[in-house]
């Protein structure tokens, strides 16, 4: 019994102390998030998302005005009046 429970710890030991390897050789260490393209991409955004929480954060830039959403709407109703707005600022 004391063989078994020795055996067990010695796995557990090693796949603790191999679980914080970074390398991505094998298609089971593939599948972690730190690994893959999707894993990496979600930490990405989250970051991103911590950053701009609203929508005047992620737009907000030095010297305008803020705009509330509805101003905004009403200012913008059509695609055309958007680009005549960002043609008279430039």
């Amino acid at each position: 019994m004391m063989k078994i429970i020795n055996l067990l710890l010695v796995f557990v030991f090693l796949n603790l102390s191999n679980a914080n390897a970074t390398e991505c050789l094998t298609a089971l260490q593939k599948l972690k998030p730190s690994c893959n393209v999707i894993g990496k991409s979600y930490q990405k955004l989250k970051v991103f998302s911590k950053k701009h929480k609203t929508i005047n954060g992620s737009s907000d830039k030095k010297g305008q005005k803020k705009l509330s959403l509805k101003e905004f709407s009403k200012k913008h109703k059509t695609i055309g009046d958007t680009l005549k707005s960002m043609g008279k600022k430039k």
